[in-house]
């Protein structure tokens, strides 16, 4: 029992660590437009953006 715990303790201590998300939530008024034209090869226009925003 006690190597179970012991077990479950390491894990819980490991897992937030391996949690890594894509920093994806952005503004539209803030938004990253060259950061994203150079990791996901989209270029959002200015007119897409205001699109967005109504």
């Amino acid at each position: 029992m006690q190597l179970k715990n012991s077990v479950f303790v390491a894990l819980a201590a490991i897992m937030p660590g391996l949690a890594l998300g894509d920093d994806g939530i952005w503004l539209f008024n803030e938004f990253p437009r060259a950061a994203i034209r150079a990791k996901y090869g989209f270029d959002a226009s200015v007119a897409f953006l205001k699109k967005l925003q109504t």
